[in-house]
Parts: C-alpha cells; structure tokens; sequence
C-alpha cells in the first residue's frame, strides 16, 4: 500500500554512496508507491553515483517539495533527482514555493531532473520555483525519456523558472525532451541556457510542446 512521509525543517549534506559504479541516491532513496513531502528543508553535496545526487525515486507516487533546495549534487544521471515511472504507481513530482534545484552535475543527463517512464505517468510541475545552474551531458535543467506507452508531461506554470543550464555535451540546455508533453505557461521564464548540441533551451523530439502567451523564452544558445 501507500506510505506517506513528511520531513521538514531538515538538511540532508555530504552523503556519498558506497559502490562508486552502481550506487544510488546520494541523499534520500525514495520507494514504491511512498509519498514524500520535503518543507523548509536543503539537500547539498551529495553523491548519487550512477543515479539521483540528491534523491532517487522508483515507482514513488508523489515527491512534493515545497521551499526546498537541491544544490551541489552529483551523479552520472538525474544529479539533483532520478526518478523512474513504472506499472506500480503514477509518479508526481511537485516543485512549489522557491523550491530551488541548481547547480547540480550530470556526467550523463539530467542535471536537475531525470524523469524516466517505463509506463503509467510521470509527471513533473514546477511553480514558483527554479530549476537553474544545472549541468549535463544532455537535458542539463530536466531530462525526460520515456518508453511504449508511458506518458510524460513537464508543467512550467507561473513563476517557474529554468536558466543558465548548460548541456555540455549534446543536446537541450534547459530541457531534453524524448515523446513527452510540455507547458509552458505564463508567467513562466526560460533563458540565458546553453546546449552544445542542439536546443539551446529546449531540444524535443516526438514531443508536444505549448508555448503560452505571457511566458519567455529568449537568449538560449546553441552550437
């Protein structure tokens, strides 16, 4: 069944998995169909290795962070958060209220964010909150893969913010987008990310993409 935590007012630092190759979650392993709320709280410094610097998640249901920061994390993907959608729940994750995911390094992709659906629906919303500073090979702000019938959907709503990711390698400085859905509401902003390859702010394929009226991208590079 269901498993429901709450952790606030708390700073989880300098963690570091013991199996360099293979370890996960640097910070926090979050587990089938849990259900985290993470308040008034940072994650810092730690070290996911192959996957989530700062918090690994399979099959969760809902990771709701509210005031959080997730900054100087590390691993091969999903630096900040690796998250991975499978047939035992929908997974939400929820950046709400200054929530901050920056500055966190990907040797492969997803700086800030891996979401990855192997079905069901894997859902990512960002409001209010940032999601910047982030580097990786690809997809250096929000890196999304998905499998068969898996849905994604990325939701910038207002006040959400992506800028000064940087894919270093390949493609989508702000967002890498694989058969996914994105919004981009008002009020929303996506600027100043780079990609070496292609999609300086947002690199999308097979995905549907809705810019809205009132929101900004502008000033994303690529090579």
């Amino acid at each position: 069944g269901e498993h429901n935590h709450l952790i606030t007012d708390s700073t989880i630092s300098g963690n570091t998995v013991l199996d360099p190759e293979n370890g996960i979650g640097g910070g926090m392993y979050v587990g089938t169909t849990s259900n985290l709320t993470l308040r008034n709280s940072k994650l810092l410094n730690n070290d996911g290795a192959s996957q989530g610097g700062a918090i690994v998640a399979y099959s969760a249901g809902t990771i709701e962070l509210d005031d959080v920061s997730i900054s100087e994390n590390k691993a091969q993907s999903g630096a900040g958060i690796f998250a991975m959608c499978t047939a035992a729940d929908n997974t939400d994750i929820r950046l709400l209220n200054g929530t901050a995911i920056d500055k966190n390094t990907a040797t492969g992709d997803g700086g800030g964010i891996y979401a990855y659906a192997l079905t069901n629906t894997h859902s990512v919303t960002v409001a209010n909150s940032s999601v910047s500073g982030n580097t990786a090979a690809s997809g250096a702000g929000i890196f999304t893969y998905k499998s068969g019938s898996a849905v994604i959907n990325v939701d910038l709503q207002s006040g959400a913010v992506m800028h000064n990711n940087n894919a270093v390698t390949n493609m989508g400085g702000a967002i890498y987008a694989n058969a996914s859905n994105i919004n981009i509401a008002a009020n929303s902003a996506v600027y100043n990310n780079t990609a070496a390859g292609y999609g300086g702010g947002i690199y999308a394929s097979a995905s549907n993409i809705n810019i809205a009226a009132n929101s900004e991208v502008y000033n994303n590079t690529a090579a």
